[in-house]
Order: structure tokens, then sequence, then C-alpha cells
């Protein structure tokens, strides 16, 4: 996937003008059930190890059928299909969701406006390795721990204006490379019940 933006955006990416994430958002920054809610609660929710791969699998997929999503959990805690995600530097794009799904409250949800950002561009630009210092990484000077970007800081960050087409040529290749890991992971998943 990197090599493949470098490839489509390798000049946009360093060149283009550049303006803050929240330019291209079609909300604010939103982050999942507060920790006043129950957490103990059996429902479909992206946590912490749905982040093991860049999208959800059809084995995590199948355990979300099995469970009830609670009823009236209000919108801004739920997630749909083409909303980015980020937990400590770990980026998951949501493709082919069919189920109502929330997501924790330590798990940043990006929406973007796609007549200009469409959300696997963003994914892509945000997985480059030089930014994962930014979103994961030191904050002060000579402080070994590392925390999290805020929502905030998020919105500020500076994102480069990528041409539409070639953004839908990576989309493209992007969809058509989930489709064949997708394709592995129920491969895998059936010969594991063998």
């Amino acid at each position: 996937e990197q090599k493949m933006f470098q490839k489509i955006f390798g000049q946009e990416a360093q060149y283009h003008e550049k303006l803050p994430l929240r330019e291209f958002l079609t909300e604010n920054v939103g982050s999942g059930i507060p920790k006043n809610e129950d957490e103990d609660k059996e429902i479909p929710c992206i946590r912490s190890g749905e982040f093991s791969h860049s999208y959800v699998t059809a084995a995590v997929l199948e355990k979300w059928k099995s469970m009830d999503m609670t009823e009236n959990m209000p919108a801004e805690w739920l997630v749909r299909e083409d909303d980015l995600l980020l937990r400590n530097g770990r980026l998951l794009l949501v493709d082919e969701m069919e189920l109502l799904v929330a997501y924790e409250r330590n798990v940043l949800r990006i929406r973007t406006r796609k007549e200009q950002l469409l959300p696997e561009v963003l994914y892509a630009y945000l997985g480059l390795l030089q930014l994962q210092p930014v979103l994961y990484g030191e904050r002060k000077e000579g402080d070994m721990r590392k925390r999290p970007i805020r929502a905030s800081e998020l919105e500020r960050l500076q994102i480069p204006y990528f041409t539409l087409e070639k953004q839908k040529q990576f989309a493209a290749c992007l969809r058509k490379s989930r489709q064949i890991q997708r394709s592995l992971d129920r491969e895998l998943a059936f010969a594991e019940k063998i």
C-alpha cells in the first residue's frame, strides 16, 4: 500500500500546497463511547484488538453478528463505511461494514469530504513512516513515554492537496488489494475450521 501510494502521489505529497485536515472533514474528529458508559456490555465495538489489521476481518464480523447492538446507541458512537479510525498510530479503514458497530473512546474517527479527499488516500498518507512519530510519539523533550495524537492536534495536521483523478485511481487499487486480503482471510478461516 505504501509503495503504491508513493508511486501515485510521490510528487504531490512532497510539493503540493498543504491545508489543515479540518479543511477536508465533514465533521470534527470524533471519539467513541465515553468512559462512564458500561464497557462490559457485549456489543459490536471496534476495540484495540481490531487494529491488528488495517481493516475489519471476516472473523471479527462473524463474532459481531452473534451480538446485539444496544438500542438507541447515539450516532456519534457508531462507525459507518468509509470512516477512518486511528488508535496509537495504527489505522483502520472501515469498508464493507454491514452491521451497526460502535467504537471505543480511545479511538479517533475521521470522516472526509469525498469530493476533496478520499478516505483511502488519507489512510495511506497517515500511514507513511514519517508520520508515525506525529500520530504516536513523544510529546515533551526527554519524555520517553509515547502519547497518541489528540483530536484537536489531528485536525490541525497539515495535509497535501491531492489530485482527485489520482485519488480515484489509488482508491480502486486499494479496494482490489483489500478484496484479495479478505479472500485469503476467508480461506484461512475455512482451513482452520477443517
